[in-house]
């Protein structure tokens, strides 16, 4: 079965979770043997768990931000063919005619010609369908691309030189620490799936 965009763009947001998750069991068990050490060899240990979970939580929001970026170049240059693909000659000519001559299309009618799909041909009858039919707002697609790509830019921040996943990989489960927005690590990230579907559910269209 071929991958969409949406499956990649999925996959790296959970292998980016996935890489939290083996984070914060490594330095878990790291940390529970800081006791047996004096105060400043455990200071120690704690600054370098942490170097370690920044270059590993940057690396991997870095990683998981390009394939995010592939992506949606390949989503864009879609959608700009999706938009400017010319519609059949002939359909379009017997379109046009029946719309000049002001003839109202029936339901069947309408159907026809939106089953094509075809943005142009969709654009003509829309204001000619009493509701019936829309076409796809170009702005929306616009909105999706920059909703999957601002999701990312949020891991990122978190991930970035302050790195409050790095606090939150101490603590066990790590997405209870206090020191992440719990709308980030239990609203956002597992409601991310779901939001990504209505987008894929959206581009059908754009992509056939």
């Amino acid at each position: 079965m071929n991958q969409t965009h949406f499956d990649v763009i999925k996959k790296a947001q959970d292998d980016f979770i996935t890489r939290i998750d083996a984070l914060a069991a490594t330095q878990s068990r790291d940390a529970g043997m800081d006791y047996v050490y004096s105060n400043s060899v455990q200071a120690e240990r704690v600054k370098s768990r942490r170097e370690a979970a920044t270059f590993a939580l940057e690396d991997g929001i870095r990683e998981a931000r390009a394939k995010v970026n592939t992506e949606i170049d390949t989503m864009k240059q879609a959608f700009r063919r999706y938009l400017t693909a010319p519609a059949d000659p002939a359909t379009l000519a017997t379109l046009k005619a029946l719309l000049d001559s002001g003839i109202e299309l029936t339901d069947k009618e309408l159907r026809a010609y939106a089953d094509s799909q075809n943005y142009a041909i969709l654009r003509l009858i829309a204001p000619h369908s009493h509701g019936r039919i829309s076409a796809p707002n170009p702005d929306d697609f616009e909105k999706d691309m920059n909703a999957i790509t601002g999701h990312f830019d949020v891991l990122a921040a978190y991930s970035g030189p302050n790195c409050e996943l790095c606090d939150a990989v101490t603590v066990r489960p790590w997405g209870q620490s206090p020191r992440v927005n719990a709308a980030i690590l239990s609203g956002t990230v597992p409601a991310f799936p779901g939001k990504l579907a209505e987008i894929a559910g959206r581009w059908q269209s754009v992509e056939g």
